[in-house]
């Protein structure tokens, strides 16, 4: 007796014979345990703007962060903004970029808008006390974890090392006003500082109302430590911390510099009355203060100054700062940010004049232009936001080069990519990394993507394919055509389309391609070659309209229109410069599914099949094969077709071949998941049917396989828009010089709208994005331990988990010694009232239906029945504050950033122990308690 392993993610079965239907049933379950993944390679990236929500995407901020500390792990480069994908991940706002590729950082934050000014993510990031905080709009994160009755702070949240959390809890939860957005965020003098506007938590324990600005402490909340106005801006200068407008003695508008212990008020600064100082950003040059933002300068001012200020005990002007450009986004500014390099200060801006950079440089006190070359790129609305170094390589981000969002005139592509971030190379060259910019309005009849054919064609080694999205990989940027070798992407010619190819062709040993003639005009198409010289010239005249489709066939290439153009659906490209109608065909059947199968040519419009032979067209009848030809391919020297039969669970996919006039049944077989097939494809003498919910595989051994997409549904086109209406929307499976089989077609998961992607079929790989972190806590406390991990595209669908102490499994429930274990299954293990006995070696078990598993690295849990020596946690220890404030608060006085006096945690205090266990561990001793 043979015992088979379950497998969920393809199911196999054998055909029994042509005329009766296989059936996929358990007993074949375990042959083929590949499943439909997202390439990781493929680095295609579709629309990154929510549906219906403004404004476009934006980067806000980027930090680098160590998520480990002195862990095995690199640090990382963060990023948040107005971004639903980032990298060909699904991020919901914040990602993360490990030098080779992007990951989402658990599930990302709500959608929930906060105000007219907020973004569907973060605009805000810090490292405070070595964890990531992130300030947003958000009401709450999406990670399952907060419940109906979690009192938390809204728009504030920590990274926990598996997903983000409330910064804050409490038994009251401050309420949060609607509207209500934290804007940036500082990390000083052991406390977070945030600001935002209009910003006012209410009922906070022991301070009661908050606006516009606060400070998180390790004891709760706080307001800031000086009267203030409306502030969107605080930040870390040195020792100092400034935020403001706060009000001067004499009632005007000032800037706050607080560096813990005392406030400075810097006087009014000299600007038109119509404009402020805020939103600011700072920086220190020599002693001196350099403040940006939105400056304008005062009446007659010769040479105007707009952006920034100096501060040296007065304000004087830092001068040739360009005009900025007007826009309504939220927190524009003349200025947005400055950074450090090299020796010199950069700031950042967005021009109105393009042939000034949106990079300035500061020269002998004045700003110059540093050149920012955008290789192939329009120079207009650039709005770099920032700078950021990430091991030995710069990026810029912000709004790289993108276009207006405002048209409405359906299946428009941009002509400039665009991107959300881009590393720039020693001689500032911008290299976009985070994914093209394509837009698809979302309202409208037309809003499929213009390449149902999905072309791609199999020159040597490389499989050179089209689409309406750019490509990005390897810091090497591609515009709507590329070549994958099986290792990475090249470019195919020396210059760009003018836009997305409908179709390519691989005829005469050259290239040709059949694309848009400009963004301008969106329904002209027109044939093109790579010539000699590896450049993109036009082949043909004229000019066509309407959906299209080119085939090489018996030495020639056809070119097959949607609608008659010169007399005929067809042309034939019967020179190297000249397409000619071929014989006259019928302008009411359409084009589209076209396949050369010997000296025949069949053409298909879903509903009616005609071949070419010789000179003349004929109709073939479908009498005794297939319901509707929408997928026809090539097969072992026949016209095969696929279609299906029946519905819901009796839903059967069919093959039929054609031998002359005759059609025969190969095959059938019962699916599990009802699918619409797009496209048939040979591969190695096996048949792969790719369809809207999975791809089916018809072997040379007659056995079925059925390979469900992990994203569904792959299409999403609008009402009445669907792609069957219109003979299909294609899909193309091909093996890669690597041996992978690859998917491309439409899929949902890497888009709001209709965008190109690639899947790879392939066994099924764990990958852990985020490992379990070290973890410490004081007896009777709760402590969390969690992991990121991908089985199938970017979400763990299909993973099971279980925790491991010392290497045994964990159990939920409460153990001998009173702790209560929850999540022993889960991503994230939570030990609440821990013990000692908790302390020892944790790892997790992390494992798909098909035997597949993978076991963490195994990271300490440690317990202490004592609290660190870090007593007013500011970060500094070993040091005589902390003593000093360990017997200010033993003697009553009151330290909102300290720990309480009871410092053992045996609930005994005031008492003598206390004492002694703090300077027992302050020598580096054990606590008594332990």
């Amino acid at each position: 007796m043979t015992v088979r392993k379950a497998c969920v993610l393809s199911r196999c079965v054998t055909a029994a014979s042509v005329t009766a239907a296989a059936a996929l049933t358990a007993d074949a379950y375990g042959q083929d345990c590949l499943s439909l993944q997202a390439a990781p390679f493929a680095g295609l990236i579709g629309v990154n703007r929510p549906v219906g929500l403004i404004p476009v995407p934006d980067m806000l901020d980027a930090v680098v962060h160590d998520f480990d500390g002195t862990g095995p792990q690199q640090p990382r480069l963060v990023v948040t903004g107005h971004f639903l994908h980032i990298g060909g991940v699904f991020a919901r706002g914040v990602a993360a970029f490990d030098g080779e590729r992007w990951m989402p950082l658990g599930p990302g934050l709500n959608f929930t808008p906060g105000g007219t000014s907020s973004r569907l993510g973060g605009n805000s990031l810090a490292i405070h006390r070595g964890e990531l905080y992130i300030g947003g709009s958000f009401t709450s994160t999406t990670s399952g974890t907060l419940l109906a009755d979690d009192r938390h702070l809204p728009s504030l949240a920590r990274w926990n090392g598996m997903t983000f959390e409330p910064a804050y809890r409490a038994a009251t939860g401050p309420g949060l006003q609607s509207g209500g957005t934290i804007f940036s965020l500082a990390s000083a003098h052991g406390m977070l500082y945030f600001a935002g506007s209009p910003l006012t938590y209410q009922n906070v324990a022991g301070v009661g109302t908050i606006s516009n600005g606060g400070r998180l402490t390790e004891s709760g909340l706080l307001r800031l430590p000086t009267a203030h106005g409306f502030i969107v801006s605080i930040m870390r200068v040195g020792d100092e911390v400034f935020y403001g407008p706060a009000l001067t003695d004499e009632g005007e508008e000032g800037v706050i510099g607080w560096n813990g212990t005392n406030a400075r008020v810097l006087s009014p600064y000299p600007a038109a009355s119509s404009e402020k100082l805020f939103p600011f950003c700072a920086v220190e040059d020599n002693g001196t203060i350099i403040f940006g933002g939105d400056i304008a300068p005062t009446t007659n001012e010769t040479p105007p100054t707009y952006g920034t200020l100096r501060w040296s005990g007065v304000w004087s002007n830092v001068p040739n700062m360009p005009l900025p450009s007007g826009g309504s986004f939220a927190r524009v500014s003349s200025v947005d940010s400055f950074s450090k390099r090299d020796g010199n200060i950069f700031a950042f801006t967005w021009p109105n004049d393009t042939t000034r950079s949106p990079m300035q440089r500061l020269v002998n006190g004045q700003w110059v232009d540093e050149p920012v070359h955008y290789t192939g790129f329009n120079r207009t609305n650039n709005h770099i936001r920032g700078e950021v170094r990430f091991g030995d390589r710069r990026f810029i981000y912000g709004k790289i080069s993108t276009q207006s969002d405002s048209t409405s005139t359906p299946r428009v592509t941009l002509p400039d990519p665009a991107s959300l971030i881009a590393e720039v190379d020693a001689n500032n060259r911008v290299i976009p990394m985070s994914g093209i910019y394509n837009a698809y309005p979302s309202s409208g009849s037309n809003d499929r993507p213009p390449t149902t054919h999905r072309p791609v064609v199999q020159v040597g080694n490389q499989l050179i394919m089209g689409g309406p999205t750019g490509f990005v990989f390897g810091g090497s940027r591609v515009l709507y055509v590329a070549g994958w070798d099986g290792s990475r992407w090249s470019r195919v010619a020396n210059n760009d389309l003018a836009n997305a190819p409908i179709d390519l062709a691989w005829h005469n040993n050259e290239l040709y391609a059949l694309s848009r003639v400009a963004p301008s005009n969106q329904t002209n198409w027109q044939l093109l070659r790579r010539d000699a010289s590896q450049n993109w010239t036009t082949a043909a005249a004229p000019l066509f309209t309407g959906e299209a489709q080119l085939i090489a066939h018996q030495g020639e290439l056809y070119l097959f229109l949607h609608s008659s153009q010169n007399g005929s659906d067809v042309h034939r490209l019967s020179s190297p410069t000249t397409l000619t109608p071929a014989p006259l065909f019928d302008s009411s059947f359409a084009r589209r599914l076209a396949v050369s199968v010997g000296t025949d040519l069949y053409c298909s419009n879903g509903t009616t099949l005609r071949r070419l032979t010789g000179t003349a067209w004929q109709t073939v009848s479908l009498v005794g094969g297939p319901s509707n030809v929408n997928v026809i391919f090539a097969h072992a020297g026949a016209l095969h077709a696929v279609d299906s039969t029946g519905s819901g669970a009796t839903l059967t996919i069919r093959l039929h071949r054609l031998n002359g006039s005759t059609w025969t049944l190969v095959s059938s077989t019962p699916i599990t998941v009802a699918t619409t097939p797009f496209g048939a494809d040979v591969i190695d003498g096996d048949i792969y049917i790719a369809g809207s919910q999975s791809v089916l595989k018809y072997a040379t051994d007659g056995t079925w396989r059925e390979y469900v997409w992990p994203f569904v549904p792959p299409f999403a086109y609008s009402s009445g828009n669907s792609p069957s209406s219109s003979g299909g929307g294609r899909f193309t499976t091909i093996k890669d010089a690597a041996g992978r089989i690859l998917v491309r077609g439409a899929f949902e998961g890497v888009g709001v709208d209709p965008a190109m992607n690639i899947a790879v079929l392939a066994p099924t790989p764990i990958r852990v994005d985020w490992p379990p972190l070290p973890r410490a806590g004081t007896r009777n406390s709760i402590i969390s331990i969690g992991v990121g991990a991908t089985g199938q595209q970017s979400t763990d669908t299909g993973l099971t988990y279980q925790w491991l102490r010392n290497g045994q499994p964990l159990i939920n429930g409460t153990t001998p010694a009173g702790t209560v274990i929850a999540g022993a299954t889960a991503r994230r293990l939570v030990l609440s009232n821990s013990k000692s006995e908790d302390a020892g070696m944790y790892s997790v078990r992390i494992s798909l239906a098909c035997s597949t598993s993978v076991t963490t690295d195994p990271v300490p849990i440690t317990i202490s029945a004592c609290n660190d020596v870090d007593f007013n946690n500011n970060g500094v220890f070993v040091e005589d504050q902390d003593v000093t404030d360990f017997f200010n608060v033993l003697a009553g006085q009151e330290c909102l950033a300290c720990d309480d006096i009871d410092f053992n945690n045996n609930d005994v205090f005031p008492e003598d122990q206390d004492v002694i266990d703090f300077f027992n561990v302050l020598a580096g001793g054990p606590c008594s308690t332990n």
